[in-house]
């Protein structure tokens, strides 16, 4: 709380890996829309392998559109390596996102039909 009072006296804050969560929630409780931004510009710097499925949902749930389309393209693009547990997250909208962009990239087929289909088991009930 002391870094967000901080913030709206000085408009500045310190925003990493370990809080930038935490401040898109506080930002969305409080409307502080330009720390929201701060954050989303933040997150697409620092996406990686295994953290784009978990600020895609984060977009989702905020409605950030760009944190989401940004993710998404990540996600698409670097397909061989986020193909973990991580993908299991993602919601259906999202999945078929993934595997319908242009820049997919898998080896073939097949392993899109894997990983779709493992991201199904994972949830059969919801899915």
């Amino acid at each position: 709380i002391r870094m967000l009072v901080e913030y709206i006296y000085s408009n500045e804050i310190e925003i990493t890996e370990d809080n930038v969560e935490t401040l898109v929630d506080a930002s969305e409780l409080l409307l502080l829309e330009d720390l929201k931004i701060s954050c989303e510009d933040f997150i697409t710097k620092i996406l990686n392998v295994s953290n784009c499925c978990q600020f895609c949902k984060l977009g989702r749930k905020y409605r950030i559109e760009n944190l989401v389309a940004n993710s998404l393209e990540f996600i698409a693009s670097h397909f061989e390596n986020v193909k973990s547990s991580n993908f299991n997250q993602l919601s259906e909208e999202d999945v078929v996102e993934v595997i319908s962009d242009d820049r997919l990239t898998a080896k073939n087929e097949g392993v899109v039909f894997q990983v779709v289909a493992r991201w199904v088991e994972a949830d059969p009930e919801a899915r």
